[in-house]
């Protein structure tokens, strides 16, 4: 993927215009195949590599300046500034991520948190996808960002991963006990971010026919379900072209946190009733042109169910 920088370009969110750095950058959008694939260990190649892809030139907006007019509800993704007491060299070691950022990044006023696991990034992009998928309730690290249009988790998905993560019954129950369940991913660079950024999309700008709901199979025969994305319901290269309102941080610090929506049954209906409204926000990393020599992005991620 590649990326070029153009002029300056107006945005209206809410009532305030901002004047906002624009580039033009190619993403990794789904492309559905004429035969449909059955799940498989083998499939990261879906999310992170170039099978069933459709490259499609989008304009990305730098939010840095008014990154407050964003919020979680109304967009599906919100910018905070939050230091963290972890240092870098914190981040090497999973019971520390566990035992010391879990607790920075939950909400106290959250009738319920479960962490669902944390991922490392800190590699080039992957082109060897010949080993199987890691299960999800597995600590990941050092492995590369994420450039397929992307959406963590379904409705489903998210109670799937749960009762990966702990176990079946405490699933059913979070599922019986029929209170507002949202899934979260919480996104933090490590260093500031040079390379490979990560890209967000207003949710009002997505349609349920842009989503398409991909079945997973881990090694252990655990199921999960997540979203690629196909760019404003296109089947086809040649179709009408993406309407997505794509957004990012230029040099995103560590301080720069980015939360990121992922399911909600009290928002996100577009699983239940068609033509409902996706309130999750598609995400994907993509390239700067003359960045290839800069550091390696390092990030890390937390994924977590909340009960409200």
């Amino acid at each position: 993927m590649s990326s070029t920088q153009t002029e300056t370009k107006t945005q209206i969110h809410g009532s305030i215009a901002v004047e906002a750095p624009e580039l033009r950058v190619k993403l990794a959008y789904y492309l559905p195949p004429e035969v449909p694939r059955a799940p498989s260990i083998y499939d990261l190649e879906l999310i992170n590599g170039s099978r069933d892809q459709d490259i499609v030139e989008v304009a990305m907006h730098d939010v840095r300046g008014h990154e407050s007019e964003f919020k979680i509800d109304t967009h599906g993704f919100q910018y905070l500034k939050v230091n963290s007491a972890m240092a870098k060299e914190d981040f090497d070691y999973d019971e520390r991520i566990e035992e010391k950022y879990f607790p920075e990044v939950e909400d106290p006023q959250t009738t319920k948190i479960h962490h669902l696991g944390h991922i490392v990034r800190g590699a080039v992009l992957q082109t060897d996808f010949s080993k199987p998928a890691p299960a999800w309730n597995k600590p990941n690290r050092g492995i590369a960002p994420a450039p397929r249009v992307h959406i963590d988790f379904t409705r489903e998905g998210g109670f799937l991963v749960l009762a990966q993560a702990f176990c079946k019954e405490l699933s059913d129950e979070v599922r019986a006990r029929g209170r507002r369940v949202l899934c979260f991913s919480i996104w933090r660079p490590l260093s500031t971010v040079r390379r490979d950024p990560l890209g967000v999309v207003d949710c009002n700008s997505v349609h349920e026919a842009d989503l398409f709901k991909l079945a997973r199979i881990f090694p252990d025969g655990a199921r999960g379900e997540n979203v690629v994305v196909k760019a404003n319901g296109r089947t086809l290269p040649e179709s009408r072209p993406c309407g997505h309102k794509w957004h990012y941080m230029n040099e995103q610090t560590s301080q720069d946190l980015l939360i990121i929506k992922t399911s909600d049954t009290g928002d996100c209906d577009w699983e239940m009733t068609p033509g409902g409204r996706v309130g999750s926000s598609p995400h994907a990393s993509f390239a700067l042109p003359g960045t290839e020599n800069e550091p390696i992005r390092e990030s890390v991620e937390v994924r977590c169910i909340i009960e409200l």
